[in-house]
């Protein structure tokens, strides 16, 4: 960490000097600069040093799938006992609910414990501090002319050990929370992918792009944040049974008076969080209604464009940010009380100690000591309540986000281990046949009644369920070797793509129904395309072997296209969604990409509709063609073609022919010939396909072929250049740059804005400080007068009429101060509120009205990353930080104007240390904001990687089966 500290340090110098020399310089060729070697090689992912290996995500998520699975069945066993046999669906969500925290904390317990330790250490050493400033006191007041150097020494030292071991452990505690929250991240984020990709029909019925994106944007963010002020659950409680305790040894029973209203507290934060868990989750409705309508904007862009749609899309998305907003800023009000509750809680709980103290015995004076040391204890508490504050809108928003997320791996998926049958062997290839299915029934669409989970019985919907339209496919049974050829045909709707959808587990089934042995690959309908290189497409994660990739792309005739991409050929980066390729070429890259998998069993979902007929007849002869016994690139698979092109019937081994969900003839193209049925609706098809012109193997050479042969092959182009499409990701490096903050203020109000804020700040601290004083002043007038206000107050021994003149102003003092802080709070944080909603509707505007070549060259990942995440960190992080900033900035500065005005001489002591504290600032915040700014970019290709995995999770599953069965 060290080391990226120093690279910080010295880059940003480096900018210094890049910045004094005249721009002249810079602009001559921009060329020969970029390939200088004095180009700054700024802070990146290759500084930071890899994670251990039980941090790494894949790790993590194999760590939680099985805790998750194991906790969730012993959840639903106990459920079951208790309910006899029967769990409803509440219970249902609730034991979910649990188990996912159970896993949660068994993945962060090994360092979050830790952090309990040294968040305990803190505890107790905070509570030292106003002890020996007690002391301290009491020296003073009882030697007033004398020196107490040697008397106060030991207690001054400790109180400067007090401070040095509570900023180790409390750094410690953070440091250790951080990371349990990286690890709670990482777990979930890849969980909840891994689970997308298995959803089966049913499970993404009503799922919306927006839902899966904000779960991995926001909720597992929620949940890291979560874990940073976690250990105040117990810690706060703890700090205030110590201080009560320490309480009645200074000011005796009266103390109990500001610790109940202390306490009284619990049941208000109780309210605010169910109140702000209900906003959440409402505000949370909203937002997946935005990213969801951002979403489909952005995937229809090109539509958009071309119809000049442009504004009718944008008001769309306004329209729906509105409504959030609504609901983001009620979020920010309760967030701005709990902000000013945490300041004002332990001024409250010391007002009502004090007054109580002295009405109960009206000889109770207040001494500057006993005042004191109370006033410290109180603000012991400050920042764990202050803290807590925070922690009651963060646990608001993590126990709805565990819900969110429980109910997300609610949704029904579906395993391939369960129709790949396990201990299979190559050997066996020729004797048992590589698919079968008996008596397959597949339905899509509709819902179940009840679902059988580890022998209980969980009702998941109403008996209306049932009647929801559904599709059927029943009576299949075929069964297909090694090196077989099964083509599945049949007219548009019959059923086609629903039978590959149960082989691959997207349709549920009979586990007795399908048997595969081997590996699967599958090439849907819809090409599926990654934002990566073509060889990439093609090999989907497989290691590269030459003489297999030449011949596929051969087989494939992607020759001709790959000579038309220039110069990096298969190297050159097709775009999202494959932008730059034809349907026909995108049909073609996913054939290719099935055949290179060297599957058991290769699914293919009408692949050759989008090809011209020369280049589908070129593509058949080299990979379909089982006439003859032919050899193939598939000769060692079993293949099922679902396909329109009839006149091909006659080249495979069995045809399979469904009609209106029926399997209506299982045979060789012979045996359809003499087919016959009563019914004559299937009459009609079967004459349909056997009137097809059948084409034969023999035919002349066509053009495709002729173009190809004068092509040269496909050289290995290891050290080739890529051809780039998708541009990087932009970022600034160094400090924030000034003009940023302004423009938040701008944004967030403008001139008055500023000019409220400062005012509010003033009235604020203003009367905090003249709390303080009057306190002071109440001390000093123990035993004689004072003169305060223009007017005399009498001594507190001179009784109760005296005490109450001291009361009184003291409670105005008090009213107004809490008037400004609760204005204070709510007014910047709904500033930064107002800047939210402006930047998000300025993004949006300018995104939209970006050309078509920014959407081209710009996964969208990367802009639903700033209109997910970056939005969330503007609505409500860094409308927090922002107000807790001015806050903190006027309390500095009023404690510096506070100390120079009592001691003058101080400012000896204060400029130096000062100077120290922005040096080592400066030092950690130059390689601080760059390391924050990689932690954004880093989110854009989870985003991408979610939203191509999203548009085909079973392809995406396929492979990774593929690849580790």
């Amino acid at each position: 960490m060290g080391e990226i500290l120093d690279k910080g340090s010295k880059l940003h110098k480096e900018r210094m000097n890049y910045q004094e020399v005249p721009n002249s310089k810079h602009n001559e060729d921009d060329n020969d600069h970029n390939q200088s070697p004095d180009v700054l090689k700024e802070i990146s992912k290759e500084d930071i040093f890899q994670a251990p290996a039980d941090m790494q995500a894949n790790v993590l998520q194999e760590r939680f799938r099985v805790l998750f699975e194991k906790k969730h069945k012993e959840m639903l066993e106990k459920q079951s006992k208790r309910s006899k046999a029967r769990i409803d669906a509440k219970a249902a969500r609730k034991a979910r609910r649990w188990a996912l925290l159970h896993v949660l904390w068994n993945i962060s317990k090994p360092t979050y414990q830790y952090a309990a330790f040294y968040q305990l250490v803190t505890v107790l050493v905070q509570s030292l501090n106003p002890l020996a400033v007690q002391y301290m006191l009491r020296l003073l007041e009882k030697y007033p002319n004398e020196n107490v150097f040697t008397k106060g020494i030991g207690f001054a030292i400790a109180l400067f050990a007090c401070s040095v071991v509570e900023s180790i452990a409390q750094e410690r505690h953070k440091f250790l929370s951080f990371q349990s929250g990286i690890l709670i991240r990482a777990a979930t984020v890849s969980s909840i992918y891994h689970h997308m990709l298995n959803l089966t029909s049913k499970g993404k019925q009503h799922l919306l792009t927006g839902e899966t994106t904000n779960l991995v944007a926001i909720d597992c963010q929620k949940l890291f944040e979560v874990c940073q002020e976690g250990h105040l659950i117990w810690s706060c409680p703890l700090s205030m049974l110590i201080v009560t305790i320490l309480l009645l040894t200074t000011l005796g029973p009266s103390t109990l008076v500001g610790m109940m209203s202390m306490f009284l507290l619990v049941p208000l934060v109780k309210k605010v969080v169910g109140r702000m868990m209900v906003i959440r989750r409402k505000r949370a409705i909203h937002t997946d209604k935005r990213v969801d309508t951002t979403t489909s904007m952005l995937q229809a862009i090109k539509f958009c464009k071309l119809n000049h749609y442009e504004e009718k899309f944008l008001k769309r998305v306004h329209d729906a940010r509105k409504e959030e907003m609504v609901w983001v800023r009620k979020e920010l009000a309760y967030i701005g009380l709990t902000m000013a509750m945490t300041v004002l809680t332990p001024v409250i709980a010391c007002a009502l100690t004090y007054i109580t103290y002295i009405l109960v015995d009206e000889g109770n004076t207040l001494s500057a000591s006993d005042t004191f040391t109370t006033l410290l204890l109180f603000s012991v508490l400050r920042f764990p309540i202050n803290y807590a504050g925070k922690l009651m809108g963060k646990a608001a928003q993590g126990i709805e986000a565990c819900q969110r997320i429980s109910d997300f791996f609610d949704r029904d998926s579906s395993s391939n281990e369960k129709v790949v049958e396990e201990g299979f062997e190559e050997t066996n290839n020729e004797i048992l046949p590589l698919l079968e299915v008996n008596d397959g029934s597949f339905t899509v669409g509709g819902c179940m009644d009840e679902v059988v989970i580890g022998g209980s019985d969980i009702a998941t919907s109403d008996p209306e369920s049932k009647s929801k339209a559904s599709f059927t496919v029943s009576g299949v049974n075929f069964e297909v070797r090694q090196s077989e050829i099964l083509a599945v045909v049949g007219p548009v709707g019959s059923g086609k793509s629903t039978l590959l959808h149960a082989l691959i587990g997207d349709v549920a089934s009979n586990p007795t129904d399908i048997k595969i042995r081997g590996s699967v690959a599958y090439a849907s309908q819809t090409p599926f395309i990654l934002n990566a290189t073509v060889r990439d497409n093609i090999l989907f994660g497989k290691e590269y072997d030459k003489d297999l990739y030449d011949k596929v792309v051969e087989a494939c005739n992607l020759r001709p296209d790959l000579k038309q991409l220039g110069p990096a050929k298969d190297l050159t980066e097709i775009g999202e969604r494959g932008v730059t390729l034809s349907g026909g070429q995108k049909a073609r890259i996913s054939i290719a990409r099935c055949v290179y998998a060297q599957p058991s069993v290769a699914l293919f979902d009408d692949v050759l509709s989008a090809l011209d007929a020369a280049t589908g007849k070129f593509i058949f002869d080299r990979l379909f063609d089982s006439s003859e016994g032919k050899k193939t690139l598939l000769s060692k698979s079993a293949v099922v073609l679902v396909t329109h092109a009839a006149h091909f019937l006659s080249r495979v081994d069995k045809i399979l022919v469904l009609v209106k969900g029926q399997s209506v003839f299982t045979g060789t193209w012979s045996s359809l010939l003499t087919a016959k049925s009563e019914d004559c609706g299937v009459n009609e098809v079967l004459k349909s396909l056997c009137s097809s012109v059948q084409e034969t193997g023999d035919a002349e050479e066509t053009a495709v072929a002729q173009n190809r042969q004068i092509l040269a092959n496909i050289e290995d182009h290891k050290d080739a250049e890529h051809g780039t499409i998708m541009t990087e990701e932009e970022r600034d490096f160094g400090l924030s740059n000034w003009k940023t903050w302004i423009k938040w203020y701008k944004y967030a109000g403008g001139v008055t804005f500023a000019f409220l804020t400062a005012l509010a700040l003033a009235v604020d601290r203003g009367f905090y400080v003249a709390n303080e004083w009057w306190l002071a002043s109440w001390t000093r007038a123990e035993f004689e007068p004072i003169r305060r206000f223009g007017r005399t107050f009498s001594a507190q021994i001179d009784g109760m009429s005296a005490q109450y003149e001291f009361i009184k102003y003291y409670v105005i003092i008090l009213l107004i101060s809490f008037v400004g802080a609760i204005l204070r709070s709510q007014w910047i944080i709904q500033g930064g509120g107002r800047c939210s909603e402006k930047l998000f509707n300025e993004m949006t505007s300018r995104v939209i009205r970006a050309p078509m070549s920014y959407f081209e060259t710009t996964p969208m990942g990367r802009i639903l990353n700033r209109l997910t995440y970056d939005v969330e960190i503007l609505d409500i992080s860094l409308s927090q930080s922002m107000t807790v900033l001015m806050t903190a900035s006027g309390w500095f500065v009023t404690g510096l104007i506070l100390q120079i005005t009592i001691l003058p001489w101080n400012v000896f002591m204060l400029v130096p240390i000062i100077a120290i504290y922005w040096l080592l600032l400066l030092y950690y915040r130059k390689s601080a904001v760059d390391l924050q700014r990689l932690d954004a970019v880093s989110r854009s290709p989870v985003q991408a990687d979610l939203a191509e995995g999203k548009e085909q999770p079973s392809i995406s599953n396929e492979y990774f089966i593929t690849q580790t069965s």
